[in-house]
């Protein structure tokens, strides 16, 4: 089975296969166990399916990560990147715990506000960079941890008005 996977341009490595990689691989057989000790369910053979956590060396794996060579999935990872920064500072500082259960609610309301923030902010003129964006998701974080009754210095918060300001109009 090895020797054909690999044939069929399939990397041996354990990363995860799906099953219409492999499906054409599969062979009916009878729905009993052999004297071999095979098992089989609906006609097909599962005692040699080990290789399901097997992955084609063409899709996305570590091993071959074109994608992420794309210059715009280069700057979102760097936007995302910036963001939790800018999540796990604020936090830290406020001494709210990464497992608090309001955090799931706070998350949801920023990117909420930061998805209405955004487009008022870019139409003042706002270079949207990797720095800018990160710095309003920060605002928008601040907003929505206020929502919840937790007070926010404004010590914390970058000093941008424009971004304070589109988050501020986003709100009302």
């Amino acid at each position: 089975m090895r020797k054909k996977l690999k044939a069929e341009g399939h990397s041996l490595k354990p990363q995860g296969l799906l099953l219409k990689d492999v499906s054409p691989l599969l062979k009916s057989r009878s729905d009993s166990t052999s004297i071999t000790g095979r098992s089989t369910i609906a006609g097909t053979d599962f005692s040699d399916l080990n290789f399901l956590l097997l992955k084609k060396s063409t899709t996305m794996g570590i091993e071959n990560d074109e994608f992420g060579r794309n210059p715009s999935v280069q700057r979102m990872r760097k936007i995302f990147s910036g963001m939790e920064k800018f999540q796990w500072d604020m936090l830290e500082k406020l001494k709210i715990s990464h497992f608090d259960d309001r955090l799931q609610n706070i998350r949801k309301n920023a990117l909420d506000l930061f998805g209405k923030s955004f487009p008022l902010a870019a139409s003042k003129g706002m270079t949207m960079d990797e720095k800018t964006v990160s710095m309003l998701y920060a605002f928008c974080l601040a907003q929505a941890i206020k929502l919840v009754d937790i007070d926010v210095p404004g010590s914390i918060l970058p000093d941008n008005k424009t971004l304070e300001e589109a988050v501020t109009e986003a709100l009302s």
